[in-house]
């Protein structure tokens, strides 16, 4: 429910105008509550951060009644977008962008569970699977989800599993190795964003660090990184969120031994619910110990998985996507008060 000093900034004020939020404290990048902190946001962006600003001329001063945090990004999902090429083994210019399902229940979830951006993948049939694309959970508009970014980074598929289908081939890596050489590189674009590369072994990883050399990378690691997750020390690696039944002692410990050994990890939801990722990042913090790495996790370095770095940190520059909780937003009591999305409060309902 969103209090009624919220709602103040949910109305239709004019964009330009500046504002300055006052809450009880704010959640910085060092994971920390920051009594006394504030923020001043303009236009949907972060203009400053810090104890005891001053309301900018022409501005206005609100007072809000809980912790101020940035919204949980999604570091990969599928959830609410239907892209794919199934008949082909290259499709480096599909974009998920284009398979956006405004009407699926999924972003009222993601907004219900702090999620304000995703990270959307096209479905991995294919080595080159196509564009990524960075959403938000609410646009400016009628509360739809709105597209950030259309093409944040290349997606490709090395899952064992897709590129031996025989129907589209090649059959197996070394095939998907070859076309990747052949075609990667000279993918327009993918040298300034980069690629998202879902693997699940080492062969897989190796394989794709020698056709990507040099272009800005992220993994989606899955099978079981506890079996090859040594290799991935100083990436960023994007790990899905467990499940009902994944959740279990040696998974924590292969958590705790990737972030000790030099791997930024994020979370992503996959197909499973939003609410997932703040349980994740709880899970994580207990397992490591390092709750700013955890938080991080479902925020920043997520932000990072996709390419960007004006997303999920209360930072100048920033997107000024938050969420006012009742508590730090890893303490397993904190409640959501309400969320903004690009400056705007978002609805309860839509």
């Amino acid at each position: 429910m969103i209090s009624t000093i919220l709602l103040v900034i949910a109305c239709p004020a004019p964009q330009e105008t500046p504002t300055l939020l006052r809450p009880v404290a704010v959640v910085g990048e060092d994971g920390a509550l920051h009594e006394g902190w504030e923020v001043v946001i303009r236009d949907g962006i972060i203009q400053a951060v810090g104890p005891e600003l001053k309301t900018p001329p022409g501005g206005r001063s609100v007072r809000l009644g809980g912790i101020l945090a940035p919204g949980f990004v999604d570091a990969w999902s599928w959830s609410g977008c239907d892209a794919a090429a199934e008949s082909l083994r290259l499709s480096p210019a599909l974009l998920a962008a284009e398979g956006v399902d405004v009407d699926s229940d999924v972003w009222e979830d993601r907004l219900k569970a702090g999620v304000t951006t995703v990270q959307l993948l096209p479905r991995p049939t294919n080595t080159l699977s196509g564009w990524a694309a960075i959403a938000a959970s609410s646009g400016p508009d009628d509360g739809a989800p709105q597209i950030v970014e259309s093409r944040s980074r290349q997606a490709v598929s090395l899952i064992p599993g897709r590129i031996a289908d025989d129907r589209k081939g090649p059959l197996g890596l070394p095939g998907a190795l070859d076309d990747l050489a052949e075609n990667l590189q000279a993918v327009d674009g993918v040298g300034d964003a980069g690629v998202l590369a879902l693997v699940e072994d080492a062969a897989g990883v190796d394989g794709f660090r020698s056709v990507a050399a040099g272009l800005p990378r992220a993994f989606v690691a899955l099978g079981d990184p506890g079996v090859y997750g040594g290799i991935l020390a100083g990436d960023l690696v994007a790990l899905p969120v467990p499940g009902d039944s994944d959740w279990n002692p040696r998974g924590l410990e292969v958590w705790r031994r990737l972030h000790e050994g030099g791997a930024w990890i994020a979370f992503g939801t996959g197909n499973r619910s939003p609410e997932r990722l703040r349980f994740a990042a709880m899970a994580f913090s207990r397992a490591t110990g390092d709750p700013a790495a955890a938080l991080a996790s479902i925020t920043s370095t997520a932000a990072a998985v996709a390419g960007r770095s004006d997303i999920g940190r209360i930072a100048p520059g920033a997107r000024a996507d938050l969420v006012l909780w009742t508590a730090h937003p890893l303490d397993a009591s904190a409640r959501i008060i309400g969320v903004m999305t690009g400056g705007r409060m978002t609805q309860a309902n839509r």
